[in-house]
């Protein structure tokens, strides 16, 4: 009984001793795993880390894990400010300047020299920051905290306070701040290494904008030389340059040609003195490739003569199919390029037509310009004439309400810029005037002005024996009869007596005559 007793006991107390055994190694996981996500969020990766290239130094974390027959240990290895990492029962492990991968292989040797059965993982945590020094001509010269995974770029634009992108980058070297971005110096073990950050943005080359390191120093420089280049690339511009560049590099650089860019013509006019300059014409890509760019060089990439270029009219209105046609000859009338977009509807009037031309529209009218800028006093009489005139038609328009008229303009070759209108057929005439209801009224082909002036319910007691026809196709006042006919448009007026005043007339004769007898005096009193 006794012995049964001591074997349920003895059970008891080791399932009790591993289950605990198993939470307190639930616990730490538990905790290392809430550890290990706590990562340096301020940093922003542009890809995964590598372990064999990037390179240890004080301030990294690396999480470490070690299983070994006296338990599980888990710990934060941060690399000291002398380069170390201190593991308990291991001891100091000197890994500064360590490639990744050879600093874990290094701990996980001294940790097996010291546990043989153990099993070591390890992960890089959080990385470190440092300072590095920025001097030159930049806005904010100094210390500025950095990380390995910071690119000179990044060092820019922590100096000047500004985050430049690919949408900026374009004004950032186009701009008027001085400071060199292709000539970039930066300082590394008492080498030189140069920076073109115009390579990185525009060419994509990393190595031109490389990854800093602690100890670096980044010297910016005032901008020394710089060319104008234009015409048939995508990003033409003001550029500073490097030494020994060609004109070839730098347009590829710049995107290289445009598709309307004339590949065997491009101009370099350079200084030979501080006035004089010479013109080098480059055929092809090899002498463009042979010709090296010197300061203050302007290089013109020609555009390809009328590259695929359209004369584009539009045809609006009532018409079968309006919208923009291709003016495919220079020898197309406008009757023949209504025809290709259909023709009339059923409803267009086709005795009127507008014809206008945007490129017509655009040009000033200098005479009209010049004029309006004089009072109105001390114009002449050819100079009111002009101005009334050109008030009572837009330059370039062609406007016809007469069929003979319209027809004429049919024949008219078609021009760059034309804007065509039909308008849509109103059947109307206008009564104004000294009638009972003026008005607008129905258009009858046989009426004649006395029919539209019963229409109108007949002449009221103002009225005058004036009659008169606003002709719709030529906008002139014509005097009429009551015989006369009218045509679809026209305006109808009866003068009224109000528009005649005898006594008016006769007031204005007297002021007349009293000036005329007072200047009259006055010469005769001088005499």
């Amino acid at each position: 009984m006794d012995k049964k007793f001591f074997i349920l006991l003895f059970s008891f107390l080791i399932s009790n001793s591993l289950e605990l055994y198993n939470q307190d190694i639930d616990n730490k996981l538990t905790k290392s795993s809430m550890n290990s996500i706590n990562i340096n969020n301020s940093t922003i990766l542009e890809e995964t880390i590598s372990p064999k290239t990037y390179i240890v130094g004080p301030g990294d974390v690396i999480s470490f894990n070690m299983i070994s027959t006296d338990g599980m240990y888990i710990q934060d290895l941060v690399i000291s400010p002398l380069g170390s990492v201190l593991i308990p029962n291991v001891g100091n492990i000197y890994i500064d300047k360590l490639i990744l991968f050879e600093a874990f292989d290094k701990i996980e040797k001294e940790c097996l020299s010291t546990y043989s059965n153990s099993k070591v993982n390890l992960t890089l945590k959080s990385i470190r920051e440092f300072k590095i020094q920025v001097v030159g001509v930049i806005d904010n010269p100094g210390f500025i905290i950095v990380n390995p995974l910071t690119r000179v770029s990044d060092v820019y634009s922590k100096a000047k306070n500004k985050e430049v992108n690919t949408n900026s980058i374009i004004d950032e070297f186009n701009s008027n701040s001085g400071i060199s971005l292709r000539n970039i110096i930066l300082v590394r073990d008492e080498e030189e290494i140069n920076v073109d950050l115009l390579k990185y943005y525009y060419g994509g080359d990393k190595s031109f904008n490389p990854l800093v390191k602690q100890g670096d120093i980044i010297k910016f420089a005032s901008k020394k030389n710089e060319v104008k280049i234009r015409g048939g690339i995508p990003l033409p511009g003001l550029y500073e340059t490097v030494s020994d560049e060609s004109v070839y590099e730098l347009i590829n650089l710049l995107g290289g040609f445009n598709s309307n860019a004339d590949t065997n013509f491009v101009e370099v006019s350079r200084f030979i003195s501080d006035k004089e300059n010479k013109q080098y014409i480059l055929r092809n890509s090899n002498e463009m490739n042979n010709f090296k760019i010197e300061p203050f060089d302007y290089i013109n990439v020609r555009y390809k003569n009328n590259f695929k270029t359209r004369d584009i009219i539009s045809i609006d209105g009532e018409i079968n199919f309006p919208g923009e046609y291709d003016l495919y000859s220079d020898n197309v009338s406008i009757k023949s390029i209504l025809g290709i977009a259909g023709g009339y509807t059923d409803k267009a009037d086709i005795n009127k037509i507008l014809v206008n031309n945007e490129i017509i529209i655009s040009n000033e009218d200098l005479e009209y310009k010049r004029i309006m800028l004089i009072d109105d006093k001390d114009r002449t009489a050819s100079e009111v004439s002009y101005v009334k005139s050109r008030n009572k038609i837009k330059k370039g328009l062609m406007l016809s309400e007469d069929y003979d008229r319209t027809q004429e303009i049919l024949s008219y070759i078609v021009q760059p810029g034309d804007l065509i209108f039909i308008p849509k057929k109103t059947n109307y005439v206008e009564i104004i005037g000294s009638v009972k209801f003026p008005g607008r009224y129905p258009y009858n082909n046989s009426f004649d002005v006395r029919d539209y002036i019963e229409s109108a319910g007949g002449k009221t007691s103002n009225s005058t024996r004036k009659i008169y026809i606003i002709d719709n196709a030529s906008n002139q006042k014509n005097r009429v009869k009551n015989k006369d006919k009218l045509n679809n448009g026209d305006i109808l007026f009866i003068e009224s007596k109000e528009d005649f005043s005898p006594y008016n007339r006769f007031k204005e004769a007297m002021i007349i005559i009293g000036q005329a007898a007072s200047l009259y005096a006055v010469i005769m009193l001088n005499k």
